[in-house]
This record gives C-alpha cells, sequence and structure tokens, in this order.
C-alpha cells in the first residue's frame, strides 16, 4: 500500500471544539470514572480554543470537587497539571484549576456575573473563570466554568507562601489563607474561634502546616474576634478597625447582598499577610444560588432588610459578627460611600442587562447542548424557587432581578445612611426628583441653594428668585441639597437620590 500527497494539502487541520466556547478534553487512565474527591485519577487533557486552531496538552490529575454540588448528576472536578500554565489567557499560571458544574444555575453565568461585579469594586482578588465545554473520556459532560483554585499564588491570593520552617516572628505572622466556613468540620486543618465561629486553614497546606502556625493564626483571629465583639464595637473608632479590614469586609458584604447570595456568610474566605497585624476579605466564591436562584429567600427583593440578617444561612455565629461590624455610623457611611463610588458609572442597569446579554449570547449554542445532555430546564433542582420552562426565560428572571435590586439597594443604604435630615420652614417650597434631574420651585422668598456630594463636595450651586424655578441634572446616586432662605438666614437640607431606573 502506498501514500502520497501534494505540497501545501493538509495544512488546515483543526481540532474538534464543540461549540464557540473552548472545550476541555480530558481522558483518564483506562477510561475510569471520577468518583472520588479524595483520590486523584492520572490522565492527559487538551484545551482547544480559538475555532480549532489552537490546543495546549497536558498530563493532569483529576478528582471531585464541591460540597453540595458533588451530588449531582453533572459532576464538578479539580484538575492539578503536570505543569504551571496561564490557561485561556487567564492571569495565573497555575497547576492547580476547578471545573465548576453550575448545575443547579440554568443560567451557567451568575458566578461570572458575581465576580464581575467584584471586580467592579475593585476587591483585590477576584478569581478568573471562562466558560468551556468538557468531554471526559469521550463523553460530552456540559457546560461548564473553568475557574482559579482559590490558593496563595501570584495573581491568585498573592500573600506570602509559608514554610514549616515559619515558627518565629516575623515570618510566623503570614500569610494565612482562612475560610469561614459552616463544613470546617470536614477539613483537617480547622479551628473553632472562641464566639463559635468555624474556620478552614487553607494556607498553609494540611501537609506543611506545623503547630506554631496553627496557634498564631487561631489567637490572631480570636483576638480580632473578641474586638469585634468587644463593648466599643458601635464606636466609630472601635478597636476591631485595628485588626479587621473594614473595606474589603463591607465590600464583601455589598456583593453579596446585589447579588443576592443566601450563603455569603455560610462560606467567607479571608486573608492575612505577613508583617501586617489585618485580617482581610475575599475573595467572593460560590454564587451559583444567586440572583434570585434560592427557595431560601426567594423572593429576594420582598425581604425589607439585608439577607444575611433575616433568612441567610450563615456559619457558627457569623450573623452578630456582622451585625457589630455594620453598628457604627463610620461603617454605615463606609458601606454607601462604596456603593455609590460604583453606582453612577459601573454597577447601572444598563451595563448589568449589557453583561447579562453578552454572556447569554456566548453560551447559547452551549447551554443548548447542555440541556440536552441534562434536561431539567423543567424539573426543580437543588434550592431552584421556580421553573423558568426555557433558558431565555432564566436569563429574563435575572435581569428582572437586578433591575429591583438595585432599587433596593439604594433604598436601603439610604436609609442607614447617617447624614442630614431634612427640616422644616414655613417659607420653603418643594424639592422634586424626575429622572436624572432636581427641580426646586414653589419658593415665596428668594435663596440660595447647594448641591452636594453625600461625601459633602459641593456639585451645584446658585440662586433662585422668589417664585421661580431651578433644575440641575444629576448622575445616579445621594445628594444633599441644601437651601437657604436669602430673608430670613435660615436654612434647609435633604437627601435626595437620583436613580437610573
Amino acid at each position: 500500500m502506498q501514500f502520497y500527497g501534494y505540497e501545501s494539502e493538509g495544512t488546515n487541520t483543526k481540532f474538534y471544539q464543540v461549540t464557540n466556547l473552548p472545550t476541555v478534553s480530558i481522558h483518564t487512565e483506562n477510561s475510569q470514572d471520577v468518583v472520588s474527591k479524595d483520590v486523584y485519577l492520572k490522565g492527559i487533557v487538551n484545551f482547544i480554543s480559538d475555532n480549532g486552531n489552537t490546543i495546549y496538552t497536558d498530563s493532569t490529575s483529576i478528582k471531585g470537587r464541591g460540597n453540595a454540588s458533588w451530588n449531582f448528576p453533572k459532576k464538578p472536578y479539580k484538575l492539578k497539571l503536570y505543569n504551571k500554565v496561564n490557561l485561556l489567557g487567564m492571569p495565573a499560571k497555575a497547576k492547580e484549576w476547578t471545573l465548576i458544574n453550575n448545575y443547579g444555575d440554568k443560567t451557567l453565568m451568575r458566578n461570572m456575573l458575581a465576580f464581575k461585579v467584584s471586580k467592579m469594586l475593585d476587591m483585590p482578588y477576584t478569581p478568573a473563570g471562562t466558560c468551556v465545554d468538557v468531554i471526559l473520556n469521550g463523553e460530552y459532560k456540559g457546560t461548564y466554568q473553568l475557574c482559579d483554585q482559590i490558593e496563595v499564588q501570584k495573581n491568585r491570593v498573592n500573600i506570602t507562601e509559608m514554610e514549616p520552617t515559619d515558627i518565629a516572628l516575623p515570618n510566623l505572622s503570614g500569610g494565612y489563607l482562612l475560610e469561614v466556613d459552616a463544613y470546617a468540620y470536614t477539613e483537617i486543618s480547622w479551628f473553632n474561634s472562641t464566639r463559635g465561629n468555624p474556620v478552614t486553614i487553607h494556607s498553609p497546606d494540611d501537609d506543611e502546616i506545623v503547630p506554631q502556625q496553627t496557634q498564631y493564626i487561631t489567637d490572631f483571629f480570636n483576638t480580632m474576634e473578641q474586638e469585634v465583639y468587644g463593648r466599643d464595637f458601635a464606636n466609630d473608632n472601635a478597636s476591631f478597625r485595628k485588626h479587621l479590614d473594614t473595606k474589603t469586609f463591607l465590600k464583601n458584604l455589598l456583593i453579596g447582598e446585589f447579588c443576592g447570595n443566601t450563603d455569603t456568610y455560610w462560606s467567607t474566605y479571608m486573608y492575612k499577610q505577613r508583617n501586617n497585624d489585618t485580617l482581610y476579605t475575599g475573595p467572593i466564591w460560590d454564587y451559583d444560588l444567586s440572583f434570585e436562584n434560592d427557595n431560601r429567600t426567594y423572593p429576594i427583593n420582598n425581604l425589607t432588610d439585608f439577607i444575611y440578617c433575616t433568612n441567610g444561612s450563615a456559619a457558627g455565629n457569623m450573623r452578630t459578627f456582622v451585625d457589630n461590624v455594620l453598628a457604627s455610623n463610620a461603617s454605615k457611611r463606609e458601606l454607601y460611600n462604596y456603593w455609590n463610588g460604583v453606582r453612577s458609572e459601573k454597577l447601572t442597569q444598563q451595563s448589568m442587562i449589557s453583561l447579562v446579554d453578552s454572556l447569554a449570547t456566548l453560551l447559547d449554542s452551549s447551554q443548548k447542548l447542555n440541556f440536552i445532555r441534562w434536561p431539567i430546564l423543567n424539573t426543580l433542582v437543588h434550592q431552584n424557587p421556580v421553573i423558568w420552562r426555557s433558558y431565555q426565560n432564566e436569563v429574563n428572571n435575572v435581569k428582572n432581578y437586578i433591575s429591583g435590586r438595585l432599587t433596593w439597594m439604594d433604598s436601603k443604604l439610604l436609609s442607614l445612611y447617617p447624614g442630614p435630615q431634612a427640616t422644616e420652614n414655613p417659607t420653603i417650597g418643594k424639592l422634586f426628583v424626575e429622572h436624572d434631574k432636581v427641580l426646586i420651585q414653589g419658593y415665596d422668598h428668594p435663596l440660595i441653594y447647594k448641591i452636594f456630594s453625600i461625601n459633602g463636595q459641593i456639585i451645584s450651586m446658585g440662586s433662585l428668585p422668589a417664585g421661580q424655578e431651578a433644575s440641575e441634572s444629576l448622575h445616579t446616586g445621594i445628594f444633599v441639597v441644601q437651601l437657604q432662605d436669602l430673608l430670613t438666614k435660615e436654612k434647609s437640607s435633604q437627601k435626595v437620590f437620583i436613580s437610573d431606573n
């Protein structure tokens, strides 16, 4: 038998890519199925992208992962590659990666949406992720999210990685990666705080951590926690602020509450850097039940208070912990300022709806195959509150939730903010808010007006003759309008809210 060909033929060879999403194709030794979260199987993995023109192949070990998600027929996986690599353009050059199954999230995008909100709020560390199709031993497994492993590493949680020899200060001081974790009791390295909060120690690793390190971080956490429960917790300069970074803690709260995550304080990552006596909060993780996808809190926007203190789940005594951190006027002011800082430009209704639509378009071909493989669109799974019966209806539910949640959060934070209140004045007419404008009209006396941002910066000012009207256009946010009667010299101030709805 003879084989022959012609010059330049065969140069258009492409690798099989299931849809427009990158394909992750895994083959285990002897085609063994992945049935354990503890035992790795050896294999080969191919990452195929760029319409089949690009492939990265490596040896890998694979096992199961997750807690509740491991019980689903569509399994989540953890990959440990032989080489460190930046997969599919993601920033971390790493060996360990996760494949998140998103089985109960029928939009297949909720984690990606939450990660985007985390980035909008400038959290120091936000997991990177990309949507992929997964094939295991030749069998199509569905649409997954290839994602960072939460670990200490550059471009992940970028703190000092400890050695077993770090048993004296200053090296003993960090870095540590922790998780306030309702499942901590199932882990090897964990402790129960003095106030009953279970904490997993993720780094140093179980097989490397030494008793001195366990004792140090346990004592540090307990000291910080005792201050949160201390007598001065409601003061603006409460002692816990020395050991707990309120910026990341409160931003984490905002992300959880806006996204509607019932489990924000069921699992909360925190970290401590070397030579730094402060505990930071993040990264966010596990948001597949967010954006109106949890029967324990549905419908979220009918709640009159934050999720964490109503129907939300919490590890140990984290509800009281959060209450105490949020008790002071300083914390309420911080919370609002972080929210207001992103509402006018980043976290708008238009930007979020556009993000949902773009992800739905990206996922369209893959989701069709996913729900052929897993025909659950007409079935309640996990914590689903409603059967929406189609992928588009699932997406529309998220968009409707976002529109309502933005308004809910704006109103809630306005009610919390300890700013100036309106005062009565018989010569004062009326303040109206119409869309993006403040209208000042119907005043018996001439006056001057000033409009301040919530931080005290003058946005606009002017004078108004008696009986005349003034109109000022403003961006989304909370403002204080101050009026001074030029005859009586009396002043009045009132908070107004400008919405993008």
